[in-house]
């Protein structure tokens, strides 16, 4: 589909006289030391029209290479400096296949190539399922030729593939045509395929006689109805037709949020200064590509600045543009734990599109969502997960079902019913939002690592620590693969990691992922943020599991300040830690600290749960243990018994904490008898 969006911006981008000329200077930049690529550069440049782009594209030359690798690679800058060659190509090859469609009928073509193995493996797996090209693709109609290509021995870790591809000239966006007569070389029988071309993959197979592996395809316009439907949303998300910004939004829909905000700092250079009106709609969407790198900082000032922008045009509350400002801003608020400040502006901003938008509609779903985000925060999980569902119902009405917010929405509904120990209702919205997204986004999308982490979570509470482990490891590399130079949800995945390891008794591994999080989170968020407070509580875990209690005391009391400073008292996190850190006076033998902890964070627990939750049994067996250790068995065993009744409703049979708690009643009695 970002191929197909991105051809689709290009097509409608106006063209400049100086594009060519853009284009050859970058080109002959790269190659200044090279007097033979540089002869063929000035012959492009004296030679080219568009009519002549198929015969460039078909020459063996800098040209054919740099425009796949731009095509390949995604690189936005190069396909700014390559468009007006690639549509020169694609609209070439679109007026040669209507020339053909009613004179020529190709049925079968081929392609030989190195893949891979991984890329090999995955087109294994997606055995009928719809593919989709990210550049220009060369097929044969002659077998022979595209042999060829695979005839000698493979390069280390890849195969040798020969696609076998069967074609429908009368499709309406799978194009492609026969190049024989224009082509450099027309004894290849070259029949070449535009952008975004989509293939069933029928069928993978190993041809032992030819030691080679054969992949069997079809051309198809399958799927087509969702990438136009798709493409009018973001067109009337930018709600004007500059090609520049809906460009800059496929990008952003893409999760491509690095080189999103490298485009519109660029594109901020290009704009009249005077032109406050496109400037504030760039400086929106340029915010978002910040603050989905977790530079909160920078996304505000630039949200700050679109604020005195719009005061310039004399617009605020009664424009829907100024309405998306203040909605981001509210968003980056809730990153810098200013939870109150945000929920008021969510709360006004609602107010406000109300007046201004009848019905349902995207912008009202997302502040719903962001009031149920902020009223998490602010204790109120029975509300949030109201506005919640307000939110999904109200996109699902005016959006389709594979839309990102959608899939959000679905996650943002599983974890509020996964904080209130409502496991089986929180797994059946993470799945939902897993398999849409798979469906429809990359698989190294950020938004596959979040409902990653949410089944690592649900898998860790289950007890299920080797699963938990693979998901969050699958979550860490997508997180690696999109923020190369950190990112706080990276650091969380490796909190996530390392309380894994902890649980396995691998302390040496748990505490290194837990100090990468730590200096990750030092080089992305500002000191004290509320975030720290996971990594300070994970690591006071592993001493306190290590027997050294008074570094154990010393990271959960740094873990509780921190939370006291950002939360309300009765958040339940703060009884989590409360929670944890008695145990560790109780392993201290300072009983009495430990019973005013435990039972202060029982009340917050007991006000927070009133149905009852896992966080409750565990606190209560910490409890009982400590009576235990203060000599007074009866109380200890009474309480046992009501930590084992809270686990065996919301934990399965087989966890280990109903397993010790029911091992420590036995082992209680037996001591109470003798």
């Amino acid at each position: 589909m970002w191929t197909q969006l991105a051809l689709n911006v290009l097509l409608i981008l106006p063209s400049k006289e100086s594009a060519i000329d853009d284009m050859l200077s970058f080109c002959s930049g790269l190659f200044s030391n090279d007097s033979s690529r540089l002869e063929v550069l000035q012959e492009f440049r004296r030679t080219y029209t568009s009519k002549l782009a198929i015969q460039w594209y078909s020459r063996p030359s800098c040209i054919f290479r740099l425009v796949n690798r731009v095509l390949r690679t995604e690189d936005i800058s190069g396909l700014f400096l390559f468009h007006q060659f690639i549509v020169d190509l694609h609209n070439q090859i679109v007026e040669e296949q209507q020339k053909q469609r009613q004179l020529l009928s190709i049925q079968r073509v081929y392609r030989g190539q190195f893949l891979p193995n991984s890329e090999l493996e995955h087109m294994q797996k997606a055995t009928g399922k719809l593919l989709s090209s990210n550049g220009f693709i060369s097929t044969s109609r002659d077998r022979n030729v595209a042999e060829l290509y695979i005839s000698k021995t493979p390069p280390t870790d890849q195969a040798s593939v020969l696609f076998i591809i069967d074609v429908d000239m009368s499709l309406e966006s799978t194009l492609c045509a026969d190049i024989s007569t224009l082509s450099v070389i027309p004894a290849e029988y070259e029949v070449l395929f535009t952008l975004s071309a989509v293939f069933r993959l029928n069928n993978v197979v190993y041809d032992k006689e030819h030691n080679r592996w054969e992949v069997f395809m079809i051309t198809t316009d399958e799927g087509r109805e969702i990438f136009e439907e798709y493409k009018c949303i973001i067109f009337e998300n930018i709600r004007i037709t500059n090609p520049y910004l809906i460009f800059g939004q496929i990008i952003l829909q893409r999760g491509l949020y690095k080189k999103a905000s490298i485009y519109y700092e660029s594109l901020q250079a290009l704009l009249p200064a005077d032109d406050l009106t496109t400037r504030t709609k760039l400086n929106i969407d340029y915010s978002r590509s910040l603050f989905f790198q977790g530079k909160y900082d920078e996304a505000l000032a630039i949200l700050t600045e679109t604020e005195r922008m719009f005061e310039k045009l004399g617009q605020g509350s009664e424009s829907l543009d100024y309405l998306r400002c203040q909605f981001n801003i509210a968003n980056v608020y809730m990153y810098k734990n200013k939870y109150e400040c945000a929920l008021e502006i969510y709360r006004r901003t609602l107010n406000d599109q109300r007046k201004l938008i009848s019905g349902d509609h995207r912008d009202i779903a997302d502040t719903l969502s962001g009031i149920s985000w902020a009223l998490e925060y602010n204790e109120h999980i029975e509300e949030a997960l109201d506005y919640s569902m307000q939110s999904l119902a109200m996109r699902q009405s005016c959006l389709p079902s594979y839309h990102p917010t959608i899939t959000h929405t679905l996650r943002a509904i599983g974890h509020y019913h996964e904080s209130q120990g409502r496991w089986l209702e929180a797994q059946d919205y993470f799945s939902q939002s897993y398999a849409t997204v798979i469906k429809y986004l990359p698989p190294t999308h950020v938004r596959c690592a979040f409902s990653l982490l949410h089944f690592g979570l649900m898998s860790e509470n289950r007890g299920e620590y080797d699963n938990a482990f693979g998901y969050y490891t699958q979550a860490l590399r997508i997180y690696e693969h999109n923020f190369k130079d950190g990112h706080p949800s990276l650091a969380h995945t490796l909190d996530q990691i390392g309380n894994i390891h902890r649980r396995k008794k691998e302390f040496h591994e748990a505490s290194q992922c837990l100090e990468r999080a730590l200096n990750m989170r030092n080089r992305t968020l500002a000191a004290e943020h509320l975030t720290f407070s996971s990594t300070f509580h994970n690591l006071a875990n592993i001493y306190m599991d290590l027997n050294d209690n008074a570094n154990a005391i010393h990271y959960f009391q740094r873990a509780l300040e921190i939370k006291k400073k950002h939360l309300k008292p009765a958040n339940p996190s703060i009884a989590r830690t409360l929670s944890c850190l008695a145990t560790a006076y109780s392993h201290q033998s300072q009983f009495e600290m430990a019973e005013c902890s435990f039972q202060e964070a029982l009340d917050i627990q007991q006000a927070a749960y009133p149905n009852g939750h896992p966080d409750i049994g565990i606190t209560l067996h910490h409890m009982a243990s400590n009576y235990c250790r203060m000599n007074a068995p009866l109380q200890a065993l009474e309480i046992y018994r009501k930590s084992l009744v809270i686990n065996e409703n919301f934990f399965p049979p087989n966890h280990t904490e109903i397993a010790l708690v029911e091992y420590k009643i036995q082992e209680l009695m037996q001591q109470i008898k003798t």
